[in-house]
């Protein structure tokens, strides 16, 4: 699904999840009014849930389903003594992949959505930040450089990755953002 909106969390309290048009047209849709710390982690492929990710818990990060319609009242989807996050649906919504700490180190494990039920170790060397291939059959993996609570990459429909890389030492850090990168390319390579 291909969405015309963004939704996005403030950095500092209260850090309410909110909802924009995605050209920063219009003013922005309060979703969820929080004084905890929310991060929106995945929406799901019909558009109609978003899971995120919670610190509410005295036990760390939990990971949390809203309806973007209707009431939106939160409701704890996968709550443990453990950090839960970066929670992630498959495309076809039926799954949820996402890193936990009940083992001496994080690792990536998937459950059935909404329902959940036996979960599914998938990392074996530890794993964090889990997203899905674009056929839904595989999880990604590698070496990618890590600034923040935040998702540090992500696919695009042709499969490719956009992602901050582990800069040499003898390069500056530096993040290039392209603006309108759909016009251009559109311009450059015109359809048929």
């Amino acid at each position: 699904m291909v969405s015309d909106t963004i939704i996005y969390s403030q950095d500092d309290p209260p850090y309410n999840l909110y909802r924009r048009q995605a050209d920063g047209t219009g003013e922005p849709e309060l979703l969820i009014e929080t004084p905890v710390d929310y991060e929106a982690r995945s929406i799901s492929p019909d558009g109609k849930v978003m899971l995120f990710s919670s610190s509410g818990s005295e036990a760390g990060y939990d990971l949390w389903v809203v309806e973007l319609d209707g009431d939106r009242q939160p409701e704890p989807w996968l709550s443990t003594p453990f950090n839960e996050d970066f929670g992630a649906f498959s495309p076809d919504g039926n799954w949820v992949a996402y890193q936990s700490n009940e083992t001496d180190t994080s690792q990536v494990y998937v459950n059935r959505f909404p329902a959940g039920g036996r979960k599914l170790q998938v990392s074996i060397d530890g794993g964090t930040r889990p997203l899905w291939s674009n056929d839904g059959r595989e999880l990604f993996r590698g070496s990618y450089m890590t600034t923040s609570n935040r998702q540090d990459y992500d696919v695009a429909a042709d499969g490719r990755f956009v992602m901050i890389k582990t800069p040499d030492e003898e390069k500056p850090r530096e993040i290039t953002v392209v603006l309108n990168w759909f016009q251009e390319l559109e311009s450059l390579v015109p359809s048929p």
